[in-house]
């Protein structure tokens, strides 16, 4: 939903003046699992390739990449690459 919010806002050409943005990226970080993944929220278990797709435009929007550890992030990402070249929702799933 932050995701969602927050590109709301950018449609609206909200300056993003009044957004917690430490808070934000800060809940970005905690977010990320180990293996570079990123998690629905921090104290979730569900985690795949579309929450690390949302991580990944909040950084964009917000303009800051510093929560992200990219390495693995990217490691998760081409883990989840389809022996077809697409990606599945996680790593060794096939490509949707």
């Amino acid at each position: 939903m932050t995701y969602a919010a927050l590109l709301s806002l950018a449609i609206l050409r909200d300056p993003f003046t009044k957004l917690d943005k430490p808070g934000v990226l800060e809940y970005v970080r905690s977010s990320q699992r180990d293996d570079g993944s990123f998690r629905l929220h921090p104290s979730s278990e569900e985690y795949d390739l579309r929450m690390t797709y949302c991580a990944f435009a909040i950084c964009a929007l917000l303009d800051d990449w510093t929560p992200i550890r990219l390495p693995s992030a990217l490691a998760f990402i081409q883990s989840c690459r389809s022996y077809e070249g697409g990606y599945g929702q996680e790593s060794k799933n096939e490509a949707h």
